[in-house]
């Protein structure tokens, strides 16, 4: 079935804070989204294939197309934003829908980002991940694999990326890539 929203929407849920979603499909018709929130000026979207704005995720295929027209940020094949702390780990994910949004929008991801800068060991895992949908963004920020990736502590950072791959079109306006439209990692 459709679903229609304005902001902070996906199959699952809207948001979901300290839940992993494991072990799921997403076959549905279209994912259509058209508003926002806004804090600080800045429009947010978070519109995911599953989860608009979630946490972990393992071993999901989204097949449902993602339409965002709002004009806000975060738009993914599984989650628009991801925000989590210390070492973790997001294998088996797989996007074979086309995508369109704003800014900030990933095949897999929008954003993936650490909330503190202080945790000890801050580790990023991202492994198995596919894309062969075809992801638009009308702006800045936009990846086959993750829109905006951002890892920042003031103890150690690594990130892992193996068996990336994206086999879709990525259109945006800067910061534009075949797997990551940008990607931040800095650690003591």
């Amino acid at each position: 079935s459709a679903i229609n929203a304005e902001a902070y929407v996906g199959a699952i849920a809207g948001q979901l804070s300290n839940i992993a979603v494991n072990n799921c499909q997403n076959t549905g018709s279209t994912l259509t989204a058209t508003g926002y929130a806004t804090a600080d000026g800045i429009k947010y979207a978070y519109v995911g294939g599953f989860v608009g704005r979630g946490y972990l995720a393992n071993n999901c295929t989204n097949d449902v197309e993602i339409k965002y027209s709002g004009g806000g940020r975060y738009v993914g094949g599984i989650f628009g934003y991801v925000g989590t702390v210390g070492t973790y780990t997001m294998n088996d994910l797989k996007n074979t829908a086309n995508i369109s949004g704003a800014e900030y929008v990933g095949g897999i991801f929008g954003s993936v980002e650490n909330r503190t800068s202080n945790y000890s060991d801050f580790a990023v895992d991202l492994s198995r991940l596919k894309n062969s949908g075809n992801i638009t963004g009308s702006g800045n920020y936009v990846g086959g694999i993750v829109g905006y990736l951002k890892a920042e502590s003031n103890n150690s950072v690594t990130l892992y990326g193996t068996n990336l791959s994206n086999t879709g079109t990525i259109k945006g306006k800067m910061y534009v890539g075949g797997l990551f439209g940008y990607g931040y990692c800095d650690g003591a």
